[in-house]
């Protein structure tokens, strides 16, 4: 009885852990090599690419969360 108590919690944390890492994963952008992303977050706007100083990768994650959202523009 007191393992099923332990190993049920220790399931739904790595199932929620996994869930994370997936979700998360889709929002990442890598940025091609001839192109610059500028992204504007709530508070400042970033640019990415190569050479630039926020790096070549992001996370895209959809102006409609609050807080968190970005828009963003493309660049060749």
């Amino acid at each position: 009885m007191e393992y099923a108590l332990f190993v049920t919690p220790v399931i739904v944390l790595v199932a929620i852990l996994v869930v994370m890492f997936f979700v998360a994963s889709a929002f990442r952008t890598v940025v091609p090599t001839n192109m610059v992303h500028i992204v504007q977050s709530k508070k400042k706007t970033t640019s990415y690419g190569t050479s630039k100083e926020g790096g070549n990768v992001y996370y895209h994650w959809p102006a409609w969360l609050p807080g968190i959202g970005v828009t963003t523009t493309e660049q060749f």
